[in-house]
């Protein structure tokens, strides 16, 4: 317990089963330290880290069980997770990005040993995947990894990032074999609800491209190796994919300033070349003095034009940028406002 004040602690302690363990922490030590602070103490050879309002479902544990004694311990597996609203209804499911695990093979031995589909990927197949995509193939409330395997890691290391699953993520497949998706709900999860403006969770969303953007740019050279990419391309990852995406996102819900502040991020992390639009009052490109000329081939590289509710956009991808169609061309503007749908 992370110094709450819910009550929760006395809840935990009145369970009456030896299995289960409270331990308190006298002040909050934040999340990914926390995270620390729960696998530690911990015996088991596999761990999985539910989050809050987070529960297996019927039949999770016989499944995990089985994989991991099928598949040794230097594998990871993932799962889906069922969301619910407060009534406790299926209201839609969670899971690891399907963006990379898109043509994975289907085990059949292991499909049939748990009953469920369950694809598998090389884990530096999955790694090289996930940085050029900066998608997460593994799920934050699903996932089972072997205990060795965070050892030698080092774990969450909760004094470097906020929000530390993905930075984790890619560490854990560095140093994996394999790594497998039950393509099936194994859990479920009821996020907590917002009440008024969601002021914390446009924080908490900056956050994360802070996080992104300190993991990206220090990724050093052994996951780099293990991934096959070169730090340039992860580089180039992170701005058509995290500031494009979740500055479109931004856009498509009306929160013109939010995505502004995106996009200023990921200007100064491009200051050496890229394709950015003129704010306000003109769409010519804004060019650092150093940088080439011409527009650098970045499928995303975008400015967002936070005042007038416009972009310019170098060819968007639109399986990455779902909020709108855009029209392809460096510096062609679009001049209506995206439609509010989900980014």
């Amino acid at each position: 317990d992370n110094a709450s004040g819910d009550g929760s602690v006395e809840v935990v302690a009145a369970l009456d089963d030896d299995r289960v363990h409270v331990r308190v922490n006298r002040t909050n030590i934040g999340f990914a330290g926390n995270l620390d602070r729960a696998v530690r103490p911990s015996s088991g050879e596999w761990v999985v880290l539910m989050p809050a309002d987070g529960r297996m479902e019927p039949g999770a544990l016989r499944a995990y069980d089985a994989l991991a004694g099928a598949t040794g311990t230097s594998a990871v597996v993932t799962s889906r997770a069922w969301r619910v609203d407060e009534s406790g209804r299926h209201v839609g499911s969670l899971g690891p990005d399907l963006h990379v695990w898109r043509g994975a093979p289907v085990n059949r031995p292991l499909s049939d040993l748990i009953g469920r589909r369950v694809l598998e990927l090389d884990a530096a197949t999955a790694l090289g995947r996930s940085l050029s995509t900066m998608r997460n193939p593994l799920s934050s409330r699903s996932t089972a990894y072997p205990r060795k395997l965070y050892d030698e890691v080092g774990g969450y290391l909760g004094a470097r990032t906020v929000h530390p699953e993905k930075w984790f993520h890619w560490r854990l497949l560095s140093v994996a074999e394999r790594v497998y998706f039950i393509d099936d709900e194994l859990f479920s999860y009821q996020p907590q609800r917002a009440t008024g403006p969601d002021v914390a969770g446009r924080a908490a969303a900056l956050k994360v491209l802070v996080d992104d953007y300190v993991s990206s740019f220090e990724l050093g050279p052994t996951l780099l190796e293990r991934s096959g990419l070169e730090q340039r391309e992860v580089e180039r990852a992170f701005v058509e994919h995290d500031i494009a995406r979740h500055g479109l996102a931004s856009l498509a819900r009306g929160e013109r300033l939010h995505a502004r502040r995106i996009s200023s991020f990921g200007l100064g992390a491009t200051l050496g070349g890229g394709c950015f639009g003129h704010s306000h009052r003109s769409d010519r490109r804004v060019r650092p003095p150093h940088a080439p000329r011409t527009c650098v081939p970045l499928r995303q590289a975008i400015s967002l034009d936070a005042s007038m509710g416009r972009i310019t956009d170098c060819g968007v991808d639109p399986i990455l940028s779902p909020a709108a169609t855009l029209t392809a061309g460096c510096d062609r503007p679009t001049s209506e406002r995206l439609p509010r749908t989900h980014g």
